[in-house]
């Protein structure tokens, strides 16, 4: 893996972190972007298979979801803010022990039911859509 590519890895994988572990409702146009890596993932994986390619779940594969996320970021900078915001998440997640972590994601979903009951989860990060 080169230098790049070792970068760019760890910049998904705290991306990574924050979409399985933040609440529900939260990072909702990220999730849609995490969704979209696994679907291009399976999808290529699948095809492979039955072009008779053989495919495994090691590093290479998720240094291809990483650059496929990187190419995705950069391609929508309409997403940059909530991007930044579930880096930083994933950031601090991965950096933490459990009970930190733990009141970080419960603070997270207090501030996102707060929000939401305020009718604020409507505001869009980057602009709105």
């Amino acid at each position: 893996m080169t230098i790049l590519n070792r970068q760019i890895a760890d910049i998904y994988s705290n991306f990574r972190t924050a979409m399985e572990d933040a609440p529900q409702g939260t990072f909702q146009k990220t999730r849609d972007l995490f969704a979209l890596i696994n679907t291009i993932m399976e999808d290529m994986m699948t095809t492979a298979s039955v072009h008779g390619f053989r495919t495994d779940n090691t590093d290479r594969c998720y240094e291809t979801e990483a650059l496929i996320f990187d190419y995705l970021r950069y391609s929508n900078p309409i997403l940059d803010n909530e991007i930044k915001l579930a880096l930083a998440l994933g950031k601090k997640l991965n950096s933490v022990g459990q009970r930190e972590r733990e009141r970080i994601l419960s603070g997270l979903e207090r501030d996102h039911r707060f929000l939401a009951d305020e009718g604020m989860m409507s505001i869009k990060f980057g602009g709105g859509e």
